[in-house]
């Protein structure tokens, strides 16, 4: 009897006219890897600093672009749904 794995998607690429975004939920390293660019932004991150909590949707992934000490503070979450893949990864 063959067993069967079910295959989830570990890497997320996001683009619009004015924003770009990569996530992927492991590495060699075995940490996952966030980078977010856009205007204002160029930022990578990585291990700790990618917050990823589960959600009814799927996984929300935060990390925090900027912070202005007691002014402000600027987020960016994705929404990564739940995505399983067939035998071959489509």
């Amino acid at each position: 009897m063959t067993q069967k794995f079910a295959l989830q998607a570990n890497q997320f690429a996001l683009r619009s006219e004015k924003v770009e975004v990569f996530y992927d939920t492991t590495s060699v390293s075995g940490q996952p890897l966030f980078s977010y660019r856009d205007d204002c932004f160029d930022r990578s991150f990585k291990g700790k600093e990618i917050r990823a909590e589960e959600a009814e949707v799927g996984h929300l992934i935060t990390v925090t672009l900027e912070v202005v000490s007691d002014e402000r503070t600027v987020t960016f979450t994705l929404i990564v749904p739940t995505v399983n893949l067939d035998e071959q990864g489509h």
